[in-house]
């Protein structure tokens, strides 16, 4: 692992975050033998006075949705907001720490996934282990994905997926409970550029960690590029429904078993097709 900050340094509080995110490592499946793992030293909050969990669930907030459940201590919220460019509405699961005090504040992490994945998928567990150590963590659709707005639906686009990030971060600076100078990013698989794209974009995010396997996209692209350019104007012009690609075939890599297992990261909102020009 190597250790890289981009913007600076996120506030010294608690709890080293690379050790962290070595045991992170393991437990998930993207993270490939000989991949790649940028650590940034991003450190939780310190509350020693908090509410019980209890109080912490009966929370009133504008952005909650559903009644928030507990897991392992940790108190996970469905919330929803706004992406400021295109206005489209994104789902997100917010994550918050066992020893919770909404007067505190706390670092926070933008946790996106892999290429095509939803919320509720490998982001979801890196989130929650966060959340054990100390960190407010939010996960989401990106836009054209899983519960977020957007038509066509599946389209894996970098500059968008950067907006939503910005997004994100402008929501966690919206919570009061929230460092809103403390806000790192961590990327998993595809994310893993798409994190660091948004963060030269956007200096909010003072940190970033990327946990990237070795692929090569290359095996990926399945249509001419003409056909792939052909299929979107049409669409564009109102003359074509969208085509797909499956993007990550059941016997792709090991990788994909995470997806196709339903007792790991399989999800009925989750879809292994992508709109043909996503390839472009």
């Amino acid at each position: 692992m190597s250790i890289k900050i981009i913007h600076g340094k996120m506030k010294k509080a608690g709890r080293s975050t690379a050790m962290m995110l070595a045991l992170l490592l393991m437990l998930t499946g993207c993270a490939a033998e000989n991949g790649t793992a940028s650590v940034l030293e991003i450190n939780a909050s310190e509350n020693p006075e908090a509410p019980e969990l209890e109080e912490t669930e009966e929370l009133e907030r504008e952005t909650m949705e559903d009644e928030a459940i507990s897991e392992n201590g940790v108190t996970s919220i469905s919330v929803s907001f706004e992406n400021e460019d295109s206005g489209l509405n994104l789902a997100g699961i917010l994550f918050l720490p066992e020893v919770f005090n909404e007067s505190s504040q706390y670092s926070a992490v933008v946790v996106t996934g892999p290429m095509l994945s939803v919320k509720e998928q490998a982001q979801s567990i890196y989130a929650q282990r966060l959340a054990e150590n100390g960190f407010v963590t939010l996960v989401f659709d990106y836009s054209y994905f899983g519960e977020s707005e957007g038509e066509p639906g599946q389209l894996e686009e970098p500059d968008i997926k950067a907006s939503d990030i910005s997004s994100a971060v402008s929501y966690l600076q919206s919570l009061d409970y929230v460092d809103g100078e403390n806000i790192g990013g961590l990327g998993i698989c595809g994310s893993g550029s798409y994190m660091p794209y948004a963060a030269i974009l956007d200096e909010r995010i003072k940190a970033v960690t990327s946990v990237v396997p070795a692929t090569t996209m290359s095996s990926m692209i399945q249509m001419p590029v003409e056909q792939a350019q052909e299929n979107q104007k049409a669409y564009e012009a109102g003359e074509a429904e969208p085509t797909y690609i499956d993007l990550m075939p059941r016997a792709y890599t090991e990788g994909a078993a995470y997806y196709y297992n339903e007792e790991r990261g399989y999800r009925d909102n989750w879809d292994n097709h992508a709109v043909s020009w996503s390839e472009l």
